[in-house]
């Protein structure tokens, strides 16, 4: 999908400005907020919503989903969730290749997916844990939607924790 909007010369907008560019009503806007985690905009110091050319792209996106497409939310956010694995899974397929000394001969090509390198980093940090602690967990290897799980529950914890910053930054906590 790609969505041609006047927000690729500005890198901000306030609420109001959202709303204008996309054409989504403010109450469907905020409740879309709180449906989907592609919207996930900042708060100013005056305690303003801010939203990034990415949060338009997938205001404009689940717009099309819900309104031309007809989806329910719940299809709207399986079809997300099933796009960023997909993006993960292409990620997987690709090739990283590292030159060294521009010499041909000294190529390296490494197979092992992002995907991989993730699980291997995880498994690796769990064997870093207090051996006390090792007899305690059963350990299961990683699968891919683990891994998705993961960078998504991440996203979201970082997106709660600036929010959280945010307020108290400005509250002077």
């Amino acid at each position: 999908m790609h969505f041609e909007n006047a927000s690729d010369t500005r890198e901000t907008y306030r609420f109001n400005e959202v709303t204008s560019v996309t054409g989504v009503k403010p109450y469907v806007l905020r409740f879309w907020e709180s449906e989907f985690e592609q919207i996930s905009p900042n708060l100013s110091e005056g305690g303003h919503k801010i939203y990034s050319n990415e949060d338009i792209y997938s205001i404009q996106k689940i717009k099309k989903l819900l309104f031309e497409d007809k989806l329910s939310i719940p299809q709207a956010k399986a079809y997300l969730d099933n796009e960023a694995l997909e993006v993960v899974q292409s990620e997987n397929e690709s090739q990283v290749t590292l030159e060294e000394n521009y010499a041909p001969s000294s190529c390296v090509t490494f197979q092992q997916s992002t995907l991989d390198m993730v699980k291997s980093a995880l498994a690796n940090d769990l064997k870093q844990v207090a051996p006390e602690v090792q007899q305690q967990v059963v350990v299961k290897p990683f699968n891919d939607i683990d891994v998705v799980n993961l960078v998504q529950a991440k996203k979201k914890l970082s997106i709660v924790l600036n929010k959280i910053n945010q307020i108290s930054s400005a509250r002077g906590w």
